[in-house]
């Protein structure tokens, strides 16, 4: 995934919520990492799945 696709995905709160709780972890690359807390944070935080670097 890009960080348009992450813009897209970031849309639909289900989905996001849903690939939270169906994954533990994600593995990005250093430069869409960065991006993913500002993008997908408020989903990911209300999955109870918010991550830290």
């Amino acid at each position: 995934m890009d960080v348009e696709a992450l813009k897209k995905l970031n849309k639909n709160k289900k989905l996001v919520k849903k690939l939270a709780k169906k994954y533990h972890a994600f593995l990005a690359s250093e430069a869409v990492i960065k991006q993913i807390p500002r993008l997908l944070g408020p989903g990911l935080n209300k999955a109870g799945m918010f991550f830290s670097l």
